[in-house]
C-alpha cells in the first residue's frame, strides 16, 4: 500500500493528481534485453495536496529495455503520468561519416573506397571502424558498371547505402546527366579532354547558311572547371573524315566566306553595317555578330541595325539566353536538350575605344573588360597560348584550355573537309599609335599563328564554345 502522509476523505469527482519525480532510479544504463530497476527511484503522487509514495504502485512502461539508445519510460498511477529517461547501450548501427573522395565513374573503370570513413554507433558512444572490418558491394576494385549505382556497406548485421553515379560514353550520356555531373565539377573523373558528343543542328544561321537536321557535326570536351567555374568547356565542332579515317576540327562558314559584306545581311562578319571601314567601336562586346550569328548574347548592341559608331557597347546575356534563343543564330540551331544545360561564361576582352582616338583602342588594362555570354568564340591567347596583336593584358583574364595543350590544332570548313579554314578570334587589333585605324579582329592563320588582317566587315569562320554546368 502507498505510504500516505496525510488521509482525508475528498469525493472522487473533486481529485486532482499529480504526479513528480523527487528522486532518479540509481540504475540508468542498461544492457539490451535487461528489466527495468526502479531502486533509488521516488515517485510523489499529490492528491489534493496531500502526499504520498506511489512508486510502488505505478505500472512502468516498457519494462524490458530492447532498443538501445535513449529509452522514455512512463509511470502511472490511477491514469496519471511522469516519465523519466534511461540509455541502453549497444551494437545500434553504422553511418557514413565520410564519403568517398570518388563518387564519379566510367563505365569500365574501378571502384575505390579511399576517403571513406565509417563510423560505429554503440548509443553512448561511437567509433570509427576499420576498412578491413566492413564489407560493401560493389567491392573495392570491382569494376563498375551501369548498374552500380549504389553503394551498400555492411558491418556486424547491419547496413548502410549512399549513391554512386556510373556513366557511359560521353556519346550515350544524356545533357542532363552531363549538367549534374558537371556541375559539381567532377566531370573530369568520367571523361576526358577530346572526349565528343554528336549534335544535330537544324535551321538557319544568319542569311547565308541553314542547317537541315544535319547530324554530322560533333561538340568536344576542351577543358573542365574552366576558370574556377565548374562545368565542361565545349568546343564546336568536329567532324569525321571518312576519306582520311580521322577527327577534324571544322569551323563554320556561310555562302559569303571571304566576302565583304556592308548592306545589313547576316554574314559571318562582326559589323553587318559598316560605313567606317570596319572600326572596332564597342569590341567583341558591343559587335553584331555576338547577338545576332552566334547568339552568345540575346540583348542587341547599341545603335544595332546601323553602322557602329564610337560609344557602341554591349550587354550581357540575361538567364534566358540559350532556352529562349534569339532567332537565326546558331544557339537558335542547337538542340533545345543541349541549350537546357548550358551554363553562362564570364570572358574577358579589350571592349573599349580610346576616347582621344576612337579609331583605336589602347594596349591598357582598363580596355579589358568582362562580359557574359553562353556561346562565345575563344581570344587570341585562348587559340594561340601567345598575343601578338591582341591587347596584352586580356591574357591576364584568360585560360588557354587544355585541349590546346600540345598546341594549336588546324580547322578545315564545315562543308569542305580537304580545306584548311582557322577561325576568327574575338580579340580585336590593338595599337598605340595615334592615328592607327583599329578595323582588324584578330584571327588564326593556316600555320596556326595569328594574324591582323581580317576585317570585320568580313564574312570569316566561326568556332564557338559553350559550358555546360
Amino acid at each position: 500500500m502507498p505510504n500516505i502522509y496525510r488521509s482525508v476523505k475528498v469525493p472522487k469527482n473533486e481529485i486532482d493528481t499529480v504526479l513528480s519525480i523527487t528522486s532518479q532510479p540509481t540504475k540508468t544504463v542498461y544492457q539490451p534485453d535487461e528489466p527495468l530497476d526502479i531502486t533509488g527511484l521516488t515517485i510523489i503522487a499529490d492528491i489534493n495536496g496531500m502526499q504520498c509514495d506511489v512508486t510502488n504502485s505505478c505500472s512502468y512502461s516498457p519494462s524490458l529495455l530492447t532498443n538501445t539508445g535513449v529509452n522514455t519510460i512512463t509511470a502511472m498511477y490511477s491514469g496519471y503520468t511522469t516519465t523519466f529517461e534511461v540509455i541502453v547501450e549497444g551494437y545500434v548501427g553504422i553511418t557514413i561519416t565520410t564519403p568517398p573522395s570518388r563518387i564519379d565513374y566510367r563505365v569500365g573503370n574501378t571502384l575505390s573506397l579511399s576517403g571513406m570513413v565509417i563510423t560505429a554507433d554503440y548509443g553512448t558512444y561511437t567509433e570509427v571502424v576499420s576498412s578491413g572490418d566492413y564489407t560493401t558491394v560493389p567491392a573495392s576494385g570491382d569494376t563498375l558498371t551501369m548498374e552500380d549505382n549504389t553503394l551498400t556497406i555492411s558491418y556486424n548485421g547491419k547496413s548502410v547505402s549512399t549513391q554512386i553515379n556510373v556513366y557511359g560514353t560521353l556519346e550515350e550520356t544524356s545533357w542532363e546527366r552531363i549538367r549534374e555531373v558537371a556541375s559539381r565539377g567532377k566531370a573530369s573523373n568520367v571523361w576526358s579532354i577530346g572526349d565528343r558528343k554528336s549534335v544535330t543542328l537544324n535551321g538557319r544561321v544568319g542569311d547565308y547558311l541553314t542547317f537541315n537536321n544535319d547530324t554530322s557535326l560533333y561538340v568536344f570536351i576542351m577543358h573542365f572547371n574552366y576558370r574556377s567555374q565548374n562545368g565542361i568547356l565545349f568546343g564546336c565542332f568536329q567532324e569525321y573524315d571518312t576519306a582520311n579515317s580521322e577527327w577534324k576540327d571544322v569551323t563554320i562558314v556561310d555562302s559569303k566566306n571571304n566576302s565583304n559584306v556592308t548592306n545589313g545581311t547576316k554574314a559571318f562578319n562582326y559589323y553587318h553595317w559598316t560605313t567606317n571601314n570596319g572600326y572596332v567601336f564597342g569590341g567583341w562586346k558591343g559587335c553584331d555578330l555576338r547577338y545576332d550569328i552566334l547568339g552568345s548574347t540575346n540583348i542587341p548592341p547599341s545603335g544595332y541595325g546601323s553602322a557602329p559608331a564610337y560609344g557602341r557597347v554591349g550587354y550581357d546575356a540575361t538567364e534566358t539566353c540559350a532556352t529562349n534563343p534569339v532567332p537565326n543564330t546558331l544557339m537558335a540551331a542547337l538542340p533545345a536538350d543541349l541549350r537546357a544545360c548550358m551554363a553562362p561564361l564570364t570572358i574577358y576582352t579589350s571592349n573599349q575605344s580610346d576616347s582621344l582616338y576612337p579609331y583605336r583602342m589602347n594596349n591598357t588594362a582598363e580596355v579589358v573588360t568582362a562580359s557574359i555570354d553562353y556561346l562565345p568564340v575563344l581570344s587570341e591567347y585562348e587559340f594561340l597560348g601567345a598575343n601578338s596583336y591582341a591587347n596584352e593584358y586580356e591574357k591576364n583574364y584568360q585560360t588557354r584550355p587544355s585541349y590546346y595543350s600540345s598546341g594549336f590544332k588546324l580547322t578545315y570548313k564545315h562543308n569542305a573537309l580537304t580545306a584548311v579554314w582557322n577561325p576568327r578570334t574575338r580579340s580585336p587589333r590593338t595599337g598605340n599609335e595615334a592615328g592607327k585605324c583599329i578595323y582588324y579582329i584578330v584571327g588564326v592563320t593556316t600555320q596556326g599563328t595569328s594574324t591582323a588582317a581580317f576585317s570585320t566587315s568580313v564574312s570569316a569562320g566561326q568556332q564557338a564554345v559553350f559550358r555546360i554546368g
